[in-house]
């Protein structure tokens, strides 16, 4: 049987290695910051949808988001060390 299905085991580990690095990351945010960033980000909401519904300014929105994904980043470039 051929195929190429290292693709599909790239994109599975990748899956993987955000899903643990979300799970660290978020230990760190409160709810309505870890929920704004996914919902602009992951979701693709407009930020000023999501500031309405958890109650943010607009501005705390981006920030809330630009703090979350530089500690995915933080925790994706770490791997299992932390």
């Amino acid at each position: 049987m051929t195929g190429n299905f290292s693709g599909v085991r790239d994109a599975e580990c990748e899956q993987w290695l955000f899903d643990r690095a979300a799970v660290k990351a978020r230990a760190h945010f409160t709810e309505p910051s870890w929920q704004a960033c996914w919902r602009t980000g992951v979701e693709n909401l407009p930020v000023p949808d999501v500031a309405a519904a958890l109650e943010l300014a607009v501005r705390a929105v981006y920030i809330a988001e630009s703090r979350v994904l530089a500690r995915l980043k933080e925790q994706f470039e770490q791997g299992d060390d932390r």
